[in-house]
């Protein structure tokens, strides 16, 4: 029986998270539900354990009611099942491909969390999706990688991506009001670039799991 964060797979947690928000679920079938993920056990079985049994069990979940402690700052490197991955610090050090991922699993959300996090974190010696199986590090991601350090690497990798893409834009409307002649299409793209800034989110953007 899982008892804390510090414990608690990434993966666990989305499936508790995917439960607790279930608005079809009734809060007896929530709990029911979060003490089977918990403890690795059916649903079924959860519900023929002797009453006092589930008791004890409910309340050892009641860790999931208080505030989490998310690490202020990112390991240098994480070891999950064999892998030994390596956060991408510097965004000027990604590739191509790695920023078209993180952009595409981004969209989604909570939903892909886990593949935006195969985009950042690479096994030690290794380019991005490169000479390994990815799915085989988002499975240990998934596995074994914590929520809190989750947590803590999301809001780190977002935050970076976010200034960065914030200087580009800013950079780029500079550019536009000093090269383009006025006119409808200077307008245009100065409004369209104001858009875009005002669409970046502030934060880590999964703040939602923290609900």
């Amino acid at each position: 029986m899982i008892k804390d964060y510090n414990t608690l797979s990434v993966g666990k947690y989305l499936q508790i998270h995917k439960v607790a928000k279930d608005e079809e679920l009734t809060d007896i079938d929530k709990q029911v539900g979060i003490i089977a993920i918990l403890a690795d056990m059916a649903e079924d079985d959860v519900l023929d354990l002797p009453i006092l049994e589930y008791q004890e069990l409910a309340q050892q979940s009641k860790f999931l009611e208080k505030p989490m402690n998310v690490p202020k700052h990112i390991a240098t490197t994480y070891t999950l099942d064999g892998w030994e991955l390596v956060p991408t610090t510097d965004i000027r050090k990604m590739t191509t491909a790695q920023y078209i991922d993180f952009q595409t699993f981004s969209k989604e959300g909570e939903d892909k969390l886990i593949e935006v996090l195969s985009c950042f974190l690479i096994p030690k010696g290794k380019k991005y999706n490169d000479d390994y199986d990815i799915l085989e590090v988002q499975k240990a991601i998934r596995e074994y990688l914590t929520i809190p350090n989750c947590l803590a690497l999301s809001a780190f990798f977002l935050s970076k991506f976010n200034k960065s893409i914030k200087g580009m834009l800013i950079y780029s409307k500079w550019i536009a009001r000093m090269r383009l002649r006025k006119g409808k299409e200077k307008n245009q793209i100065l409004m369209e670039i104001d858009k875009m800034l005002k669409e970046i989110p502030d934060g880590d953007g999964f703040s939602v799991l923290m609900q």
